[in-house]
C-alpha cells in the first residue's frame, strides 16, 4: 500500500519461496509484471535456540532450508533472465552469525555462513554478465531478539530448543 502510496507499482505474491518451483513462479510473476528485473533482494530467514548436543534435525532443517536455500532458489530462477539483460544487482541478506560466535544457534551461523559462500561463488560466477551479488549484514535488536530474550525468562529449562515463531 504504502508504495503505491508514494507512486510506485507492487505486485503482492505469497509463498514459500524455500520451495523451488514457489521461487520460480515468485521471478516468473515479477518478469510478467515488470517485464525484466533490475534488483534481486533475498531477506527470508528464520532462527531457532537450542545448544548443539540438544538440537533437533527438525530444528536444524526449519532454519537452513529457508536460508541459504531460498536465496539459491530465487538467484537460480533470476540468473538467466538477468543474464540477457547484461546488468543487474543481487543483495543477500545475511548476519554476523555466519562468524559462528552466536551461542546456541549453531544451524543460524551455518545457514548465514552458506549465505555468504553463495554470494562470493555467485558474484564470481554472474561478474562476466554485468551483475554483481552482494551481502549485507544489518544488526539491530529486533522482535526476534527480544522474543528469545523473553523464551530465556520464561522458560527454566535452556536447554529446550526453541524456533523462532513457534510458542515456547
Amino acid at each position: 500500500m504504502k508504495i503505491r502510496e508514494t507512486g510506485g507499482e507492487a505486485v503482492p505474491f505469497f509463498g514459500d519461496v524455500s520451495n523451488f518451483k514457489v521461487a520460480s513462479k515468485l521471478i516468473q510473476t515479477a518478469v510478467d509484471s515488470f517485464g525484466k528485473i533490475d534488483i534481486l533482494v533475498n531477506t527470508v530467514g528464520t532462527f531457532g535456540f537450542s545448544p548443539i548436543w540438544k538440537m533437533t534435525e527438525e530444528l536444524w532443517d526449519h532454519v537452513t532450508l529457508v536460508k541459504p536455500k531460498s536465496h539459491f532458489n530465487c538467484i537460480r530462477h533470476a540468473a538467466p533472465i538477468m543474464m540477457e539483460q547484461k546488468w543487474r544487482r543481487i543483495l543477500n541478506c545475511t548476519s554476523r552469525a555466519f562468524l559462528g560466535d552466536v551461542i546456541r544457534h549453531a544451524e543460524y551461523c551455518a545457514a548465514n555462513a552458506g549465505v555468504v559462500g553463495l554470494t562470493r561463488a555467485v558474484a564470481i560466477e554472474l561478474y562476466p554478465y554485468g551483475i554483481t551479488c552482494n551481502a549485507f549484514s544489518p544488526f539491530a535488536r529486533t522482535r526476534a531478539s527480544f522474543e528469545l530474550i523473553a523464551y530465556s525468562i520464561a522458560v527454566d529449562d535452556e536447554d529446550r530448543p526453541f524456533i523462532h515463531g513457534e510458542p515456547p
